[in-house]
C-alpha cells in the first residue's frame, strides 16, 4: 500500500494506515548480494484497527436475512469466544425486526433483551462454555422485513462488549436493492 515505506539502510518497514484503512497484507522481501544471489521470505502485516463484527446478508423477496460474524482477529475472539452483547439499532421506517427469527450458532446461548419497534433499538447478548471458535459460521442470524418497499439500510451496532470488552461502535450499510 501506498503507506508503507521499506527502509533498505535499517531494514525496516514504517507507515501509518489512514482510518478504516485495515487488512493483511503478504510481502515479498527479496535480499541479493553482489555476487547475484538471492533469497526472499514472505510474511503477513495485519495493520489497522479491524471491525469486530461483519455482515452478510441473502435477499429473498421482500426479506433479508442478516448473518453476524465475529471477527477472530479480534484480540479477545482470537483463542475462542466467551461472550458477546450489543445494541442493534436499524431503521424502523425501512425495515421491521421480529425477535421471534433470531438464531444463535450452535453452542452459542442468546438472549433478546429490550425490544422498541418505533425506534429499531434492540439488545442483544449471548455466551458460549466452552468458548465458541466456529468463526466461519455466524454467530448470529436473524430477518428483516421490508417496511414498504426494499431499500437500502443501515445497521448500527453500539455498546459492542466481546468477552467484557468494549469495543468502537461500527455502522454497516445494507445494500438491498
Amino acid at each position: 500500500p501506498s503507506w508503507l515505506a521499506f527502509d533498505p539502510s535499517t531494514g525496516t518497514f514504517t507507515g501509518a494506515p489512514t482510518d478504516n484503512n485495515y487488512g493483511t497484507i503478504d510481502i515479498k522481501v527479496t535480499a541479493t548480494d553482489s555476487g547475484s544471489a538471492s533469497v526472499h521470505d514472505t510474511f503477513n502485516l495485519s495493520f489497522g484497527k479491524q471491525p469486530a463484527l461483519s455482515v452478510s446478508k441473502v435477499v429473498t423477496d421482500n426479506t433479508t436475512k442478516v448473518f453476524i460474524y465475529v471477527n477472530q482477529s479480534s484480540p479477545e475472539a482470537s483463542d475462542g469466544l466467551g461472550s458477546l452483547q450489543f445494541e442493534l439499532g436499524y431503521e424502523a421506517n425501512i425495515v421491521s425486526f421480529n425477535g421471534s427469527n433470531l438464531t444463535f450458532a450452535t453452542g452459542f446461548t442468546g438472549l433478546l433483551g429490550a425490544h422498541n419497534t418505533s425506534t429499531g433499538q434492540v439488545s442483544i447478548g449471548g455466551y458460549s462454555y466452552p468458548d465458541y471458535t466456529s468463526f466461519a459460521t455466524p454467530i448470529l442470524e436473524f430477518d428483516l422485513v421490508a417496511v414498504d418497499v426494499l431499500a437500502d439500510t443501515t445497521l448500527n451496532f453500539s455498546e459492542l462488549l466481546i468477552d467484557d470488552v468494549a469495543y468502537d461502535d461500527q455502522t454497516i450499510v445494507l445494500d438491498i436493492v
